[in-house]
């Protein structure tokens, strides 16, 4: 693709030269001056880019949402077997007491 904000050395180095600027040391400025632009450009983020960055992002919300339905899904499950368990140990030591006090007996 072209560069639309392309960096006119040749105007850029006529006018400093307009203004009393050696010829050399306006082409030089010129050329500095068109590398420090092509650089702050070349940084940036195009639409292409942003687009893909949005779309990795829809994605990655997609798979938070999905792990935080799995974890609750999880969470209620294990809560289910803590009561599971709880009501098992307390049968078992309704069981231990009632042989406890036939044994005293």
């Amino acid at each position: 693709m072209a560069d639309a904000a392309a960096f006119d050395t040749l105007a850029t180095a006529r006018k400093l030269k307009a203004a009393g600027i050696a010829e050399a040391h306006a082409e030089a400025i010129a050329e500095c001056a068109a590398a420090s632009a092509h650089a702050a450009r070349s940084e940036l983020a195009s639409k292409a880019d942003i687009a893909a960055l949005k779309a990795d992002i829809a994605a990655l919300k997609t798979d938070i949402a999905g792990i935080k339905t799995d974890a609750k899904a999880d969470i209620a499950a294990l809560k289910a077997d803590i009561a599971g368990i709880k009501t098992d140990a307390k049968a078992d030591i309704a069981g231990i007491k009632a042989d406890a006090k036939a044994d005293i007996a």
